[in-house]
């Protein structure tokens, strides 16, 4: 059993290394959630873009995607790696999430006018966006997890969510996954009934700052909003796994790293 990012727990699914399981929890959970080919959401983690409130005047906050990449932001974005992962790929798959939204053409043109005009700084882990944005290095993050907001830069007030007029709200997941030739395999299946149960997704809402539980109906104790926002898109997609080798190449041609 593994729990892991979600775009690996659906690498792995790929790949054929889960196993189909049907928990008699899955039945409080969106479809969404959940995948009898064997994993299912514990915690949801809302993403999107972030800036620091201090640093930006609110008149010029950006509204839609296209002001991001305004000449005037050069030397003021902080961007995860999407070509290199040392420490993950969440900004890539993030990045990636915004093209059913904005089409093909707009999407390759925010980010050609992203890389020409604007050149984003760019780190490794998303720890390092966060930082910069606190020090006021960078102005805005693209992206950033709720749950590293709540924890550490919300709680100085130097961080905040930028919404966009043409993005919906977006979520990944913490995932729970099933391996197929697992050793325990009925005490794995107990673990995962368990990570979904009412009783531990309470226990995440009020014990384990900045997780959101992904049980509808649990709530936390923390700021954070709760997790089944309406509308919300939930990336990444198995086709944005399945084709992800062919996604850098493009994000490589149009200038980014």
């Amino acid at each position: 059993m593994v729990i892991l990012p979600h775009y690996l727990v659906l690498q792995m699914q790929r790949e054929g290394l889960l196993r189909p399981y049907a928990s008699n929890q899955t039945k409080t959970y969106p479809n969404e959630f959940y995948s009898l080919g064997g994993w299912a959401a514990v915690t949801v983690e809302p993403t999107g873009i972030v800036y620091n409130p201090n640093k930006v005047n609110p008149d010029d906050l950006p509204t839609t995607v296209e002001e991001l990449t305004d000449p005037k932001w050069k030397g003021k974005v902080a961007m995860q790696s999407l070509t290199e992962y040392p420490e993950g790929m969440l900004g890539f798959y993030y990045v990636l999430a915004l093209k059913p939204h904005l089409g093909e053409d707009r999407w390759r043109s925010f980010l050609s006018n992203l890389a020409k005009n604007v050149n984003p700084d760019v780190f490794d882990c998303l720890a390092l966006i966060s930082r910069s944005i606190v020090k006021g290095d960078n102005h805005f993050g693209i992206p950033l997890t709720l749950r590293r907001v709540s924890l550490v830069d919300a709680a100085e007030g130097k961080v905040e969510f930028l919404p966009l007029d043409d993005l919906p709200y977006m979520t990944s997941f913490k995932t729970v996954g099933l391996m197929k030739n697992g050793s325990n395999p009925n005490t794995a299946e107990l673990f995962f009934d368990f990570a979904l149960s009412k009783d531990f997704q309470e226990y995440i809402g009020q014990k384990i700052s900045g997780e959101l539980p992904a049980r509808p109906g649990v709530k936390t104790s923390f700021w954070v909003t709760t997790p089944n926002v309406n509308p919300t898109y939930y990336f990444p997609k198995m086709d944005d796994v399945v084709n992800f080798q062919s996604y850098i190449s493009e994000i490589r041609h149009l200038g980014l790293k």
